[in-house]
């Protein structure tokens, strides 16, 4: 892990010590929130060119991402890989042999 996930790590279980310790975690904190936003704004960005872009936009893809958030385990990035491939394997050949329930099919 790194610097920088260290601080992060130990500003989420005891902000106090982090700042005794001469971290300033209120800027950390602003960083990590401008990271994550950033990282939201360009999968948008990304997602605009293959669906249709509205503002309930982001809903089948958190739906998606629930499940193999769900199959693949939490804090396993491997896992998650596994479980995004199998889930997109299952809603394409569901969505070829069977359109109307490729929807339903990951659940």
């Amino acid at each position: 892990m790194t610097r920088y996930g260290l601080i992060i790590k130990a500003g989420a279980a005891d902000q106090e010590v982090v700042t005794v310790l001469g971290v300033d975690i209120t800027k950390v904190w602003f960083l990590v929130f401008g990271l994550g936003c950033a990282i939201a704004g360009l999968s948008g960005i990304l997602a605009s060119s293959t669906r249709s872009v509205n503002p309930e936009m982001g809903i089948p893809i958190l739906a998606e991402s629930f499940v193999v958030t769900v199959v693949g385990g939490m804090g396993s990035p491997v896992g998650a890989a596994i479980a995004g491939l199998l889930v997109g394997v299952i809603y394409s050949m569901t969505s070829l042999f069977f359109p109307d329930l490729a929807e339903l099919s990951f659940f």
